[in-house]
């Protein structure tokens, strides 16, 4: 209660500032009415620039929960009244301005004591976005897709260098980091940052971006030199390989292929190499699975983006910070495998039951369906669970590979189950492609139940 008491003036101060930043972006808009994303970053830079100094004068991160609430309530009701133009003006959906608020309370939370770390993060969500949003929107030229938007290289590019030099100079200026660490770990940041922007959707970035530069700070200082250089190294290494598997068969768009590359970075450097290996060997499978059906079905099986990318990665994902934050890498990782393996078995089977021309997919459990998941579950474990088993066992080998084919074939009879009456409109694409992935966490769960017994 004291320390509340005694933010009371501050964060009076505080109540009076953000209406006036409002009030300023309202004249920029008016004064540019043609140009409504610039009026919004006006509020977005101001808000940003406020929010710098509170773990220097605030002392109770319920101070900043409540400035955030008051925030958040002017974007709401301002928004439901058709108020605000500058911040509601642009023709794109987005909650950004809704997540700017969560983005800097949970920012103060788990970093006022840390507090180059706070401004580190928070000068990336405010200079390094505002800018590359006015110099893409302005100048940008080279777009490529993000769902159903557009994004361009000149304001990535823009948000790279930005944000390379709001961690650099920071770390290198108020910390004891050396200029070699504080380069390396600016240089990982910037290019993980900016892929967490380049494919974030409806204003997500506001949210990723903060929280992903504060984690990753956290997690890269604590690394002795070598470390920094190795994390570095692997980077470069995830970057060159995610594209050359993908450029030839062009799976993924642009927005599916930086998805793919922070996923096997992921799996890398959050675990390690026998973490990455099953799901290099899962993309080799699905790009030749690619090249061997993509003249025999009736639809394109390329150029997927972030979203279907998401439904497939996002149990094993979950899986790899999991057995991060808890240490359970050995026992986490056979599920992982499995999680892995039941995906692309689920994929393959679709390929092989829509080619030569069928324009709807084989539904059911009939004795064929059972024998096609069955073969398909078999290569899928040969080639993607076989080799990290071997390297990487946590069980005798016949054993484990067992535990992951039942559990795919029992994600299979799931999905065939679950999807009998589905059609292929876009609302049930989504639907199944969300009971595909339940399927995934199912084989992943049961092969974790399994090595419990």
């Amino acid at each position: 209660m004291d320390l509340i008491l005694g933010d009371l003036l501050p964060a009076a101060v505080f109540a009076v500032i953000f209406p006036i930043i409002f009030m300023c972006g309202e004249i920029v808009r008016r004064k540019l009415p043609t140009r409504p994303e610039f009026s919004r970053k006006v509020v977005h830079f101001g808000g940003g620039m406020a929010a710098l100094s509170f773990p220097f004068v605030l002392r109770s991160p319920y101070t900043v929960l409540l400035l955030a609430l008051l925030f958040a309530a002017i974007i709401l009701l301002t928004k439901r009244m058709g108020l605000l133009k500058s911040v509601h003006g642009v023709d794109r959906q987005s909650s950004g301005a809704v997540y700017f608020p969560i983005a800097i309370t949970l920012l103060f939370f788990l970093g006022h004591d840390r507090q180059v770390f706070y401004l580190i993060s928070v000068l990336t969500l405010t200079i390094s976005d505002s800018l590359a949003a006015l110099v893409g929107t302005q100048y940008g030229v080279i777009t490529y897709e993000v769902e159903e938007g557009r994004k361009s290289l000149e304001g990535s590019l823009v948000f790279f260098f930005i944000t390379f030099l709001c961690v650099h100079l920071p770390l290198l200026l108020l910390t004891d980091f050396g200029r070699l660490d504080s380069v390396l770990i600016a240089l990982v940041i910037a290019i993980l940052v900016t892929g967490f922007e380049a494919i974030s959707l409806k204003g997500s970035d506001n949210i990723f971006v903060p929280l992903g530069t504060f984690f990753i700070l956290v997690k890269m200082t604590r690394y002795p030199l070598g470390d920094t250089v190795e994390q570095t190294g692997i980077l470069f290494l995830i970057i060159f390989v995610s594209f050359a598997l993908t450029f030839v068969q062009k799976v993924l768009k642009p927005s599916g292929l930086i998805g793919l590359m922070l996923v096997n970075y992921a799996a890398w450097s959050l675990c390690d190499f026998s973490w990455f290996l099953p799901l290099l060997l899962a993309q080799l499978l699905l790009y030749a699975l690619v090249l061997r059906f993509r003249q025999q079905v009736p639809e394109d099986i390329t150029g997927y983006q972030v979203k279907g990318l998401f439904y497939v990665v996002i149990v094993p994902v979950a899986l790899i910070f999991f057995s991060n934050a808890s240490g359970e890498y050995q026992r986490l990782y056979l599920p992982y495998v499995a999680a892995i393996v039941s995906q692309i078995t689920l994929i393959f089977v679709y390929f092989l039951s829509i080619r030569n021309g069928k324009s709807m997919p084989v539904r059911g459990l009939h004795f064929a369906a059972l024998l096609r998941g069955t073969l398909c579950t078999a290569v899928a474990t040969a080639i993607i669970a076989l080799l990290p088993l071997f390297l990487y066992p946590t069980g005798p080998l016949w054993l484990v590979l067992g535990e992951v084919m039942l559990a795919t074939i029992g994600a299979f009879g799931i999905f065939q189950l679950a999807t009998a009456r589905l059609t292929d409109d876009g609302h049930e694409w989504v639907l199944r492609q969300r009971i595909r992935m339940g399927a995934s966490a199912f084989a992943a769960g049961v092969v974790f139940l399994a090595q419990l017994i």
